[in-house]
């Protein structure tokens, strides 16, 4: 393509250059660049790319965006206002605006989201459409799936996956939006039609600072709805409701299991089989049988319900959607352990989602509630005692463990983790994480339920700059064996 007619999605831009030049690709990362390509010069979490642009010249790039005051004379720049929503400008163009050919659908909240993404998924593939989707667990573009490495991609490889999806044919792209992505400019530009808010706690504050910018970040999915088509989904039990609901200029579905709204929860019957709802609509009652199992994924199935009514799909495709859904990889995923023990995986990082997870668990009356987790290092310290309060409040007996440490010492983060048990709480602090499910494992009895907590689907452990082969339910599979022997 040629510059100039890449520049063309680009507004209010300084050229010094030559802008007749061919482009061969785009790229922000130097490491990946090849001659002829543009190299855009963004700031990430670890480092700036600005950095990097003499690596990208000796590279071969023909041109570069930066946003700051700085030209250089080898190559063509580019000066832009940002250069973050530069690259999702220019990624749209290079991939001929992918996400103008599909309708999108995007998901926000602290939790929930990638249950939900997989429930609107399912409810649109037995409507008759296309999908793809885009979250933390896998990105899937027709029958090929591999696995995701961020909820949100950065926008160059966003639009490349959409790109994709357009040329399978899909109808519709379904996909997390995390706070990040929102704040970090991945999805600027991207018209989604349907926009659903889960809920709101909080969570990474060390990248917001505090709860507020953390909370407008999920904003901007909302504000930014236009179009006659576009609706806004939100959860009306959630504190937040109102402020998200003020900001949007689109008609707004809301859903509720406390109350009355759009869609709301009439009757809920939860056992460890699944859970039976009766849910009204717009279109009248809706009753299913999920197997989803606790009552926080009440919420996802009525978010889910809630953009079915959005965008005006027929209720038996709603039901059949949502009851062909098995689970979600580690998601409230159970493991029904011979010696007649359960054990739960799930995601739960924050205070509030441990919160929820651990009152689902007591709905089934285990005779006893054991917790494993950890919390992550470089991340949010302050949610660190929170999280053994809500921990030693709900469960029997805690065991506190490593969950990516990252560059932190994971006994200076156990230490913090430990403030917040309460006094006499029983608990243990085993920081190899193998040897705390292995404790675990071990005292866990008939009858009782032992939650594995913070990592969810995740396959890797993140120690230093290393990241160590880990997946949560392997390692309980393979202790399970040694168990029985």
């Amino acid at each position: 393509m040629k510059l100039t007619d890449l520049m063309e999605s680009l507004p209010d831009t300084k050229i010094f250059g030559s802008a007749d030049r061919e482009i061969s690709g785009i790229t922000y990362d130097s490491r990946t660049l090849r001659p002829g390509d543009l190299f855009v010069a963004i700031q990430g979490l670890q480092s700036d790319g600005h950095r990097y642009i003499p690596q990208a010249i000796e590279g071969g790039a023909v041109a570069v965006v930066v946003d700051r005051d700085e030209i250089y004379g080898a190559v063509t720049t580019i000066q832009v206002e940002d250069s973050r929503k530069a690259l999702a400008l220019l990624s749209a163009r290079w991939f001929d605006h992918p996400a103008r050919k599909l309708r999108m659908v995007g998901i926000t909240g602290t939790d929930g989201k990638t249950t939900t993404a997989y429930l609107v998924d399912a409810i649109l593939e037995q409507a008759g459409f296309g999908t793809g989707l885009i979250g933390t667990v896998v990105t899937r573009i027709g029958e090929d799936e591999k696995p995701s490495f961020f909820t949100t991609p950065e926008s160059l490889e966003l639009h490349q996956a959409l790109a994709q999806m357009v040329y399978r044919r899909a109808d519709f792209a379904v996909m997390e939006v995390s706070s990040h992505a929102l704040a970090m400019d991945r999805v600027f530009g991207i018209p989604f039609e349907t926009a659903i808010f889960t809920n709101l706690s909080r969570d990474h504050l060390d990248f917001h600072g505090d709860f507020e910018h953390y909370r407008d970040a999920k904003a901007l999915l909302f504000e930014r709805l236009h179009g006659s088509r576009a609706r806004a989904v939100i959860n009306l039990d959630d504190p937040s409701a109102s402020f998200f609901m003020d900001l949007t200029a689109v008609p707004v579905i809301t859903y509720s299991a406390k109350g009355r709204a759009d869609v709301f929860l009439k009757d809920v019957r939860l056992t460890m089989e699944g859970t039976d709802l009766e849910v009204q609509t717009p279109s009248g009652p809706l009753r299913l049988h999920t197997r989803l199992l606790g009552r926080y994924n009440v919420f996802n199935t009525l978010a889910a319900i809630g953009a079915g009514v959005a965008l005006e799909l027929e209720p038996e495709a709603i039901r059949r959607g949502l009851e062909g859904v098995e689970g979600v990889n580690g998601r409230f995923e159970t493991i029904i352990v011979p010696q007649g023990f359960t054990v739960i995986i799930d995601y739960a990082h924050t205070p509030q989602a441990l919160q929820r997870l651990l009152s689902a668990v007591r709905e089934m009356s285990p005779r006893r509630l054991l917790l494993i987790f950890g919390c992550g290092g470089d991340r949010d310290r302050g949610k660190r005692p929170e999280m053994a309060d809500v921990a030693s409040q709900s469960a029997d007996m805690v065991i506190l463990t490593t969950d990516n440490p990252r560059s932190e010492d994971p006994l200076a983060i156990l230490r913090e983790v430990q403030r917040g048990i309460l006094p006499g709480a029983d608990h243990e602090v085993v920081p190899d994480r193998r040897e705390a499910i292995r404790r675990g494992l071990q005292l866990a009895g008939p009858g009782e339920v032992l939650v594995v907590a913070g990592r969810g689907h995740e396959r890797y452990q993140v120690v230093g700059s290393e990241r160590i082969p880990f997946q949560d339910r392997e390692v309980i599979e393979e202790e399970l064996e040694q168990l029985v022997r």
